[in-house]
């Protein structure tokens, strides 16, 4: 697969996943090879060589992160705010598709800097924290289900799996113990929180009391810890209260330990807020990962062209687009119509009947070969109208009219690959060839067949893929088109 020449961009990631109107479009040019696609002109061709373009559907497109799958024996990293957590499993998914992510990994002590394997499988869906015997501490996030596991998907040699994004009004309307709900509970609760603590307990730290007092300062309220001692010597911290509304934070230390300083304590303590402070009883499941992809699936077989009226069987690009307006008097955006007008699948190409050749005379019995290996026209061919040579087509299909059963007509599907004028809109002539304006060999333009949905020109290419070989969709079945862009 050929890179993309563009990638989404960041400020409009989640508008992309979550409800702006985007298009799968397929085309044909012999115009630009996979070699030459991260160019400009390659863009621009994929615009003006696309002859079917759908709507991609909400459930089509899911922003995705590396998976791990949950596995006896090994080392998941806490949840830390002031590290790259990029490459680092600190959350997994379980046997029943639960996603969690770790806040604490056990050790000698909870809260203990260093670790453990973990050896216990995290399950269930509880809406706050919880630890299992191996001392690791894990918080329940959300359940792969419905549509989502379509993206349970290796791109690459790499793993992936979907980060689940809901609305509250979903979740309000789920039935209880649906896994809406259960996510939905999980996510509820103040931002801003002490999530968890961590000691390094490299060197043993002692005081001249069990109960040393340690207290919690930052901009929020609320946040208390403990310091856990035995026998003078501290084993480990725990969160007593997560607080709320916190941006920064950190540890002060009034008892004052025999076998450190004051300071040398309190920066052995880490403390790790949750990854959001909005001000809002909310923390979002997606905020605990760096979603650094969205993943499409789309399907498409050769239903979605009948029904869009497209004969084209041949293809060596496709891409995601958006904001196309329809071709109309004036600028209307496509999927802005009223509900019952709204279309699935829209023709980014033109159609024309054509009749005759050689001659140039209306109703000339020189006939069109559809059949031999050497057709009159081919995939690929240029076209040219007779009075300006600005405007071409390329041939995307050519074959007879569906109940034509006469040899002197044909269909010939094109799409504008220069000019700004419309295709052939004055012309009653055109010519084989790129920039060919004399000759014998023009054909008549008997009657216009079918035009554009989606105005030449208008819409933004987000990701473009020109294929080494061509894809041929004769009467089979191309189930799904999976790939990832970088948000």
């Amino acid at each position: 697969m050929a890179r993309s020449y563009k990638s989404l961009r960041k400020t409009n990631a989640h508008l992309v996943a979550s409800g702006s109107a985007q298009f799968f479009f397929m085309g044909y040019t012999p115009g630009v090879t996979a070699i030459q696609s991260n160019s400009i002109t390659a863009e621009r061709t994929a615009l003006a060589c696309s002859t079917y373009a759908r709507r991609i559907l909400e459930t089509e497109k899911a922003f995705v992160v590396k998976r791990y799958d949950w596995t006896s024996g090994t080392y998941y990293e806490r949840y830390k705010n002031d590290i790259d957590l990029r490459n680092k499993e600190y959350y997994t998914k379980n046997s029943q598709d639960n996603v969690y992510v770790c806040l604490d990994n056990g050790g000698v002590g909870v809260g203990v800097s260093g670790g453990s394997r973990s050896i216990v499988e995290p399950t269930g869906k509880k809406s706050v924290p919880f630890e299992t015997s191996d001392g690791y501490k894990w918080k329940y996030l959300y359940t792969i289900d419905r549509h989502y596991k379509n993206y349970l998907r290796s791109v690459n040699n790499v793993d992936y799996m979907p980060v689940k994004l809901i609305s509250f009004a979903d979740a309000r309307s789920a039935n209880v113990g649906d896994t809406l709900r259960a996510q939905y509970n999980s996510e509820r609760g103040y931002s801003g929180r002490l999530e968890s603590a961590t000691i390094d307990l490299s060197d043993t730290i002692s005081f001249s009391t069990n109960s040393p007092t340690i207290t919690v300062v930052g901009d929020g309220v609320g946040a208390s810890i403990r310091l856990s001692v035995n026998n003078y010597n501290v084993n480990g911290i725990s969160v007593v209260n997560e607080g709320r509304d916190y941006n920064f934070i950190r540890v002060k230390l009034t008892s004052v330990p025999t076998t450190h300083t004051t300071s040398q304590v309190e920066n052995l303590i880490q403390l790790n807020l949750s990854p959001t402070n909005r001000r809002e009883r909310r923390v979002p499941a997606e905020s605990y990962f760096h979603i650094e992809k969205i993943m499409y699936n789309v399907r498409v077989d050769t239903a979605d062209f009948d029904a869009a009226g497209i004969r084209q069987t041949t293809f060596n690009l496709y891409g995601i687009s958006k904001d196309h307006n329809l071709n109309k008097r004036f600028d209307m955006v496509a999927g802005s119509e009223l509900i019952k007008d709204i279309k699935k699948n829209y023709r980014l190409s033109e159609v024309l009947e054509l009749r005759g050749a050689s001659a140039g005379i209306i109703g000339d019995a020189a006939t069109f070969d559809y059949s031999s290996d050497s057709p009159t026209f081919n995939v690929g061919d240029g076209i040219t109208d007779a009075t300006d040579a600005d405007i071409e087509g390329m041939v995307v299909f050519f074959g007879r009219p569906a109940g034509e059963t006469g040899t002197n007509r044909a269909r010939l599907e094109i799409t504008r690959t220069t000019g700004t004028a419309g295709i052939f809109a004055e012309s009653t002539q055109i010519y084989k060839g790129f920039g060919a304006t004399t000759g014998t060999k023009y054909y008549n333009h008997q009657s216009s067949y079918g035009t554009a949905d989606i105005k030449r020109a208008s819409g933004e290419v987000l990701y473009i893929n020109y294929l080494g070989s061509d894809l041929n969709m004769t009467n089979q079945l191309v189930s799904n088109f999976v790939f990832l862009q970088e948000v």
